[in-house]
C-alpha cells in the first residue's frame, strides 16, 4: 500500500510543479535547490472487526526552495489543494482527503493531511475450521 500511496502523490504533484520529490529516507537533498519532501507516517491501528483492521496515516508534503517567497509559498500551497483534494487516485483505490493544513514554519510550505485505510486480515489456516477436522457422530435410535 504504501508504494501505491507514493505513486499516488507523485502523480499529483508532478501535476502542480515538476520538482524533485523525495521520500524520507531516500536520498540526500543537499544537491537540491527546490524539492517537495514527503513524510508519511502511520499513527494508529483500530481493529473495526475479527476480520477488519484501519490504520490512519499522517501525510506531511513539505515544500522547500532556497529562496523564500510567501506569496509564492501560499499560492503553491493552493495549487497543491487543489490537486489532492477531494482524493488521489492510487492504483487500486483512492485516498480521500477530507481535511488538510496549509502553514509556513522556517521559510518551508507544510501541506498535512491524514487518511484513514480500512483493510481485510488474512485469515491465518489455523483460524479455518477445516471439514476433515470435524468429529461425526453416528446416533442410532
Amino acid at each position: 500500500m504504501y508504494d501505491e500511496v507514493k505513486k499516488g502523490l507523485i502523480k499529483a504533484l508532478n501535476q502542480v510543479k515538476d520538482i524533485e520529490i523525495v521520500f524520507e529516507k531516500d536520498e540526500d537533498t543537499k544537491q537540491l535547490s527546490e524539492y517537495f519532501y514527503i513524510s508519511i507516517k502511520p499513527l494508529e491501528i483500530e481493529t473495526e472487526s475479527i476480520n477488519l483492521e484501519s490504520k490512519l496515516y499522517f501525510v506531511d508534503i513539505a515544500y522547500i526552495k532556497d529562496i523564500f517567497n510567501s506569496t509564492e509559498y501560499m499560492m503553491l500551497g493552493e495549487k497543491i489543494d487543489r490537486a489532492l483534494r477531494p482524493n488521489i487516485p492510487c492504483k487500486t483505490f483512492n485516498i480521500n482527503v477530507l481535511e488538510a493544513n496549509i502553514k509556513i514554519s522556517d521559510s518551508i510550505l507544510h501541506y498535512s493531511f491524514s487518511f484513514k485505510s480500512t483493510y481485510v486480515l488474512k485469515e491465518k489456516e489455523s483460524d479455518i475450521l477445516l471439514m476433515e477436522n470435524l468429529e461425526i457422530k453416528k446416533v442410532t435410535e
